[in-house]
Parts: structure tokens; sequence; C-alpha cells
């Protein structure tokens, strides 16, 4: 059983007007056999004053020596090849919906003007590890059903579809066994 709570909230809005935004997962692991391992759970988003609960169901599948998938409903679908140890190249769809990119009030005071954006994103991405660390992931793709509005709905902007190119450098400080199943092959 994997339990994970997420909690975010930046200095302005602690102050101001406090709104907290907490992540949990509940998930049951089982590993059949070193090819199949799957999941399944809840998770329960409270984001802006508004719960959204989602059911997890997932697997992670070897389909060859060097060949995975993850796949996460309703979110995820991931092939991942890796070409050695340490970098691996990944071909994945994924859908994300609760990100807030500007904030203002708390829907505790009744005046929350929060903007979230949604997308689905298709992407081509490279992985490449740099001593036990740091890794370098370079990702191209297409992003798509984009939309800006507010959590009350009262206002929504599409944007079109268009293709993205990304680079990035982070540096791990640990492994998180609910990362290493969702999100990546480690």
């Amino acid at each position: 059983m994997v339990v994970i709570f997420i909690y975010s909230e930046n200095k302005t809005t602690i102050t101001r007007s406090p709104n907290p935004n907490l992540r949990g997962y509940l998930l049951k692991v089982n590993l059949k056999n070193s090819n199949l391992i799957y999941f399944y759970g809840a998770s329960l988003t409270f984001n802006q004053g508004k719960y959204y609960p989602i059911p997890i169901l997932g697997a992670r599948i070897r389909l060859s020596k060097r060949l995975n998938t993850n796949l996460v409903f309703p979110i995820q679908l991931k092939l991942i090849y890796e070409v050695n140890k340490k970098t691996h190249i990944d071909l994945a769809t994924n859908l994300d919906g609760i990100n807030a990119i500007s904030r203002e009030g708390s829907s505790f005071k009744n005046i929350n003007r929060t903007t979230n954006y949604q997308q689905l994103k298709s992407y081509f991405g490279i992985n490449t590890k740099f001593g036990s660390h740091y890794k370098v992931f370079f990702e191209t793709g297409y992003v798509s059903f984009r939309e800006i509005r507010t959590i009350n709905r009262d206002y929504t902007q599409t944007i079109s579809p268009s293709f993205y190119f990304s680079f990035s450098i982070n540096y791990h400080f640990g492994i998180s066994v609910l990362n290493h199943f969702i999100n990546e092959m480690e």
C-alpha cells in the first residue's frame, strides 16, 4: 500500500488569503512477476476549494528485454525503450488538467479568481542520467485540447493546438516509489 500527500502554497497566498492545495494517493501495488506490475487505488485532489476524486488503475508491462509500457487510466499511455542503463526513449500521451497558473483570493473568502490550464500532450522524449542524481531530458511533441479557465468556470479560453520543444536538467534527491511506478522508469 502506498500513501502520498503533496501540499503546495506560495508566500503571497499563504499570507493574504490561505487556500491549501492538497493531493493524496492511496494505491495498492501488486508484483505479479518481473514482467507485470499492476496497481489500483484512488487520488483525491483538493484544489482551490474544490475536490476532484480520481480513480487510478494501471500497469507497467515489460514487452521485451528493452521495451516497457506504462498504462495509467485515465491519464497516461507510455512506451519506454531502454537504449542502455542510463538512457531511455519515451513515446507517450498524457492528460494534464489541474494546474493553477494564476491565483488571486481564496475560495474560503468567496473571492476566488484562480485560473487553471489543461492540455492533452503527446510527445517523444529522451532521458539520460549523469551520475546518480542528474537527469537530462529532451522532449518534443504536440499539445491539443488546451484550455485556460477559471475555477468557477465563468471564463474559458480555448488555445490552438501546437508543437513544442523542451529541454531540462533535473536533480533527484532520492527515489520515489510512486514516481517509479507511475511517471517514469528509473
